[in-house]
């Protein structure tokens, strides 16, 4: 149902009520003799007299049974009508462009918009970032960087998914798991097997700042799927954990999610050629055996067999704990060679492919965020992304400070200025690709949890969209209780033009 141009969805499974027919067949076998003779007679303890013996008491109980069945399918309907459910804290959902109305922007996407020169300047300098763990010799993490989560959590009032606050027995725990006394205790090249991901502190749980501040686990650095360089620093005291430095971030990983590298097998892999992911849930079958190995993702990237380019190399993790990287099939059309050059065709295959999905927080649920899924849909041309939204902006190629400007002026110069499908537009927190102003209002693809609106009282609350959407850059502004003061465009800090 559609309230206030907001839509709302009834809670299903409710109590319809007692009909008039049930009422009267429930009060007519109630007042029949059968009812009160043999095994139909219910057993109230203590004593059987408390039952009603005659006709007359048999109807009047059974009226007065039925109508309290009336009343209470009258008041679950009423719990479960739309108009009954609280305004606050609420789902609703925004009017959003969906997969029905995504044609008009797609026609928006440039043939070519790079010039064939950057294009090759692309794919070194994304196979460089790409392998980095492997080629450089770092220096090891500082006590800041290993010690960031544990201290976080220290300092403040967090809670762990049980909605219960995080205690110092907790917290001891951690810092002894972290063996930080003898870091770094083992040092070496490894490979993600499977999707996983990079923690603060070496723990699943989630924490977050308020009991219900879902999805926002303050502890996870990002996800990483199969097939991502590692360096590792250090063990766990109780060996279940590394930390390890990725091409992107740095954290704790679950040991059994990564198996160790060898020089050879390093240097074997960084001479073939790397063909990227171009859809989700892509099964990978071994060549030899035909079994599923891995489940493959857009934003993945994998060596290609020189011999036939259909068939790409992935890692599995032996007994030992070695990297075995297995020859397998994928299905037609499902990757591609990274950084041959931009597509239209390709990023329209892209953009249909992670339109819609749910929102992720670090890729929490093997889902993406904001800045997760624009990395995910540009990597594939060669175009290097740090992981998160604000390194994005200021890294990923020439940045414009849109600071000071009212939002008029921001979206004028964003509809003059902006390139559709390669400027993305950055606020605190939060990161957006421009699509084009159709009709003369810049319009955005982005993954993102919610807008912000005010209750009565003048709390900030979340209206959640949760998905991968376009909208205008201020969704939400129809709502009467919109926050005008927090619009994402309000908030817009500037843009960035990619590969310049």
């Amino acid at each position: 149902m559609t309230m206030r141009g907001v839509t709302v969805s009834q809670r299903e499974g409710g109590s319809k009520g007692v009909s008039p027919w049930k009422f009267f067949f429930i009060a007519r076998l109630l007042a029949s003799n059968a009812f009160f003779s043999g095994d139909w007679r219910p057993q109230f303890p203590p004593s059987r007299n408390l039952l009603p013996r005659g006709r007359f008491f048999g109807v009047l109980w059974g009226f007065c049974l039925c109508g309290t069945l009336l009343i209470s399918g009258c008041m679950s309907e009423m719990v479960t009508s739309e108009r009954d459910f609280p305004t606050y804290p609420g789902h609703r959902e925004l009017s959003v462009y969906d997969t029905v109305e995504l044609m008009p922007f797609l026609e928006l996407i440039p043939e070519s918009p790079f010039e064939k020169e950057r294009q090759s300047d692309f794919l070194k300098e994304y196979r460089e970032n790409w392998f980095s763990p492997w080629q450089k010799n770092p220096s090891p993490p500082t006590n800041t960087q290993l010690l960031w989560g544990l201290n976080l959590i220290s300092k403040g009032v967090f809670y762990r998914e049980n909605k219960r606050a995080v205690d110092a027995v907790f917290l001891k725990k951690i810092k002894n798991q972290m063996s930080l006394e003898a870091f770094p205790n083992k040092q070496g090249l490894a490979v993600s097997v499977r999707y996983t991901h990079l923690r603060y502190i070496p723990d699943h749980g989630t924490i977050f700042e308020t009991p219900d501040d879902f999805p926002f686990d303050v502890l996870q650095v990002t996800s990483i799927g199969p097939g991502t360089p590692l360096r590792v620093w250090h063990v766990s005291r109780d060996g279940l954990w590394v930390y390890v430095d990725a091409p992107f971030a740095s954290g704790w990983v679950a040991v059994l999610d990564i198996a160790n590298m060898t020089q050879a097998a390093r240097d074997w892999i960084m001479s073939l050629s790397l063909y990227s992911v171009m859809k989700d849930a892509v099964a990978a079958v071994d060549s030899d055996t035909a079994e599923t190995v891995l489940s493959l993702s857009v934003g993945q990237h994998y060596p290609v067999s020189k011999s036939d380019k259909t068939r790409i190399y992935v890692p599995l993790r032996q007994p030992g704990g070695q990297a075995l990287w297995v020859l397998t099939s994928v299905p037609p059309g499902a990757i591609g060679p990274l950084g041959v050059g931009w597509s239209r065709d390709a990023v329209v295959k892209l953009v249909r492919e992670v339109f819609g999905q749910p929102y992720g927080w670090g890729g929490l649920f093997y889902h993406r965020d904001c800045s997760a899924m624009i990395r995910d849909l540009v990597s594939p041309f060669g175009i290097w992304l740090p992981r998160n939204s604000s390194a994005q902006a200021k890294k990923g190629g020439r940045f414009v400070s849109l600071n000071g400007l009212d939002n008029a002026e921001k979206k004028r110069r964003i509809v003059s200025q902006g390139r559709p499908f390669v400027t993305l537009l950055w606020l605190k927190g939060h990161i957006m690709l421009y699509v084009g102003s159709p009709n003369g209002e810049p319009m955005a693809l982005h993954n993102i949890w919610g807008v912000r609106v005010r209750d009565p009282q003048g709390s900030v609350q979340k209206v959640i969209i949760g998905r991968t959407v376009i909208t205008d850059l201020e969704p939400g502004k129809s709502l009467p209780d919109f926050d005008l003061t927090q619009s994402l465009l309000s908030r817009i800090e500037g843009m960035t033009f990619l590969g310049e």
